[in-house]
């Protein structure tokens, strides 16, 4: 007898989790130095990233059943 579970993958809710406030913590830290510099630009980048494919995973990849 198989059991299907139907949850998400962990990877896959870490980075959903963690994609938020890396973005916020980041941009939050630009605000606040009043200047941008590139480092920011790509760790708000990979923030937007991992919030993205979390997105991705749970409403727009193709189901297999």
């Amino acid at each position: 007898m198989e059991h299907r579970h139907d949850h998400t993958n962990f990877l896959v809710d870490l980075l959903g989790r963690l994609g938020p406030p890396i973005f916020a913590a980041t941009l939050l830290g630009c605000l606040l130095e009043d200047r941008l510099v590139p480092s920011h630009l790509i760790i708000m980048g990979i923030g937007v990233i991992f919030i993205a494919f979390h997105h991705w995973y749970n409403f727009h990849r193709i189901q297999k059943s």
